[in-house]
């Protein structure tokens, strides 16, 4: 009767500690674990992102496209420009952007293709704060902070954001060592002084503190003296033909999208004025018409385009 009662007794010590067991809280070595996230500074504030994201969807087709083509990151989906009939992405970019879904226009980005793409990450533009909230409900969304300048700075970001910094070094030292060949082969082309103007209906533009006068800027080219004082891009009438003077003038408008004629005509119009006749570039032949396509872009791979474009103009064949 003992040996009987001490088995019982054991029995209920048995299931006693496994009933603890069973309410017992898990491991910390037992509880799911998520994809690894960090929280980043961005233009409209901080959000936690995975670490290393899958599928992205980005809401700028030029620099920001640029930038995560340059690091060989291929996003789920694009923005796309407006009214562009042709290529919707950075012109630029036409031999990489197979596969990539376009969401929308940049300017109306659609909210329910970019649902659909099932992003795990959402880079947007730093004015888009009306709907970053929208945004954000779909999938963590990074506001890239552009300053339409600095794309070496911009490229660093978003090489960061992905966890790409080593390679964002390696791309920015080749495009380096591109803007040294530029140097090398432009012999005393790099003594010209070089004016960018942006034509529209109604407007000349001086372009200053922009992507284009970064790039130039970095291969040595300067701009005319006049134009020293200018801090940023400004508008000014054809009848300031000091400013708008160089020994070289590039110029562009909008070749594409739904305002094409009126810009033509309008860059017509300039080119014919009296006025710009008796420009030094003028009479000397160096009022060059450039494609906006590439060089109302921006970005690292942008910038290398840009240089061999410049070539073509600046530099005589031997």
């Amino acid at each position: 009767m003992k040996r009987l009662s001490v088995i019982v007794l054991a029995l209920g010590l048995l299931m006693a500690a496994a009933g603890c067991g069973a309410n017992a809280a898990p491991s910390a070595s037992d509880e799911p674990t998520g994809p690894a996230t960090k929280v980043v500074k961005h233009a409209l504030g901080k959000t936690e992102i995975p670490t290393d994201p899958k599928r992205i969807v980005l809401l700028n087709p030029y620099a920001v496209l640029d930038y995560l083509l340059a690091l060989d990151v291929r996003p789920v989906g694009s923005t796309g420009g407006g009214g562009l009939d042709d290529y919707p992405f950075g012109y630029w970019l036409r031999d990489r952007t197979d596969g990539i879904e376009m969401v929308g226009d940049t300017e109306e980005p659609n909210l329910e293709r970019i649902a659909a793409a099932e992003p795990d990450l959402i880079l947007s533009n730093p004015w888009q704060e009306d709907i970053h909230n929208e945004l954000g409900a779909i999938a963590p969304t990074v506001a890239v902070p552009l300053n339409y300048a600095d794309y070496e700075k911009e490229f660093r970001y978003v090489a960061d954001l992905l966890g790409r910094s080593e390679q964002a070094e390696e791309v920015i030292a080749a495009h380096r060592e591109r803007l040294e060949m530029f140097e090398e082969g432009a012999g005393n082309a790099q003594d010209a002084e070089v004016s960018v103007i942006r034509v529209f209906p109604g407007s000349i533009g001086i372009e200053v503190g922009s992507y284009v006068t970064t790039v130039l800027e970095s291969a040595g080219i300067e701009r005319p003296q006049a134009q020293e004082s200018l801090k940023e891009t400004t508008d000014v009438s054809i009848e300031q033909t000091r400013l708008i003077d160089g020994d070289v003038i590039l110029l562009y408008s909008a070749d594409n999208g739904p305002e094409a004629e009126k810009n033509d005509q309008a860059r017509q119009e300039f080119l014919d004025h009296p006025l710009l006749q008796n420009l030094d570039a003028a009479r000397n032949d160096e009022v060059h018409v450039v494609d906006s396509r590439l060089w109302a872009g921006g970005g690292i791979l942008w910038a290398d385009a840009v240089l061999d474009d410049l070539e073509g103009i600046l530099i005589e064949e031997p």
